[in-house]
């Protein structure tokens, strides 16, 4: 079992391993667990059997990131208090990104805050979305717009998880382990880059690249917790993959999917050129094809992001591999034609 612990306040640990589950807190009093649907249907009984006897109560949430909104979480607040759970007892998500997202928000302004913990079961949030503090839920108008910062007590990786991942997830988390790799630079950008097909498949340890993509991130936000600085490095990508899933309505692409779309347009914005390694990693990446998209309802998805200051988007860019900057102004112009040459299928 590897353990990466964030110094933040509360402090806590991520567990990466088989079987993390195990491991949770002795939290007083009944556990409300929020479990995906689709992970109930495939583990209920793997998740009744780690956890044993201990007293809960279970929410079975919908799946998918249309789901991620004001309405799925007033449901669960109407569970909880049909249930009457109290401050003392806990909120466990059991699910990908969406469920943590939301159970998260839910946690964080149930009786102005409970505890919780993270039990991410796919790829993408094991080494992104479960680690941070970032809660939300989803508003027509963007991506994340209805929020907080609210820390797990803790995060239990469970590997065991991804043995009935689709492939298609597993590459749309491979997106993100691939923007931390871009990021922070070595040992873990070599590592994936020579590695990514195999990790996509199962054939390769995961547990090591979990930890070093969690270890990045730790970093990252125990320097910066609410974001006023250098956490904004960790939305490479972001702003036009953010986009991308608006404008497909949070059902045509993946997560994972829009930031490869969105790590394609940053490098070109950043001027990476096309010999470098970078560029190989992300093109390695596999998605699904973008279709037929207007750069005009893109672009005005991308000012509905939170990144936007005074009408500018400020993105992140990078100076080479493991050198990113943030805050950064491009001319609207050069923004356009870049997200043209991504619709286009020329980057």
């Amino acid at each position: 079992m590897r353990r990466v612990h964030i110094q933040l306040a509360p402090a806590y640990d991520v567990l990466i391993g088989e079987g993390a589950l195990s491991q949770l807190l002795p939290f007083p009093g009944r556990l409300a667990l929020v479990v995906d649907a689709e992970v109930q249907r495939l583990h209920g009984e793997r998740i009744a059997l780690q956890l044993g006897d201990r007293p809960r109560e279970v929410f079975t949430m919908p799946s998918g990131e249309r789901n991620k909104t004001l309405r799925t979480a007033e449901g669960l607040y109407d569970w909880l208090a049909a249930n009457r759970f109290e401050r003392g007892e806990a909120i466990v998500s059991i699910g990908g990104g969406v469920s943590g997202d939301l159970t998260g928000f839910v946690a964080a302004t149930w009786r102005r805050g409970v505890a919780f913990v993270q039990v991410p079961t796919t790829l993408l949030a094991q080494v992104d979305a479960s680690v941070g503090g970032k809660v939300a839920v989803d508003h027509a108008s963007g991506k994340n717009l209805i929020g907080a910062f609210h820390q797990p007590r803790q995060v239990l990786a469970d590997v065991g998880f991804l043995k009935t991942l689709p492939l298609r997830e597993m590459w749309a988390g491979l997106a993100e382990v691939a923007k931390t790799a871009l990021l922070c630079g070595d040992p873990l950008f070599t590592r994936t880059s020579s590695t990514l097909e195999a990790l996509a498949r199962g054939q390769e340890p995961l547990e090591e690249v979990i930890a070093g993509c969690v270890a990045f991130k730790a970093g990252v936000v125990q320097r910066d917790p609410l974001e006023h600085g250098e956490r904004a490095i960790l939305n490479l990508g972001h702003t036009i993959g953010h986009a991308l899933e608006t404008v497909g309505g949070y059902e045509r692409f993946l997560h994972g999917e829009a930031v490869a779309y969105g790590l394609r347009a940053s490098l070109a914005l950043s001027g990476i050129p096309q010999t470098s390694p970078a560029w190989s990693l992300v093109r390695a990446l596999r998605v699904p094809p973008l279709g037929r998209l207007d750069v005009n309802d893109v672009l005005a998805a991308m000012q509905g992001d939170k990144k936007v200051v005074g009408g500018r988007i400020k993105f992140v860019l990078l100076d080479g591999i493991g050198r990113p900057r943030w805050n950064c102004d491009v001319p609207p112009e050069r923004v356009r034609e870049v997200v043209q040459q991504l619709l286009d299928g020329e980057i």
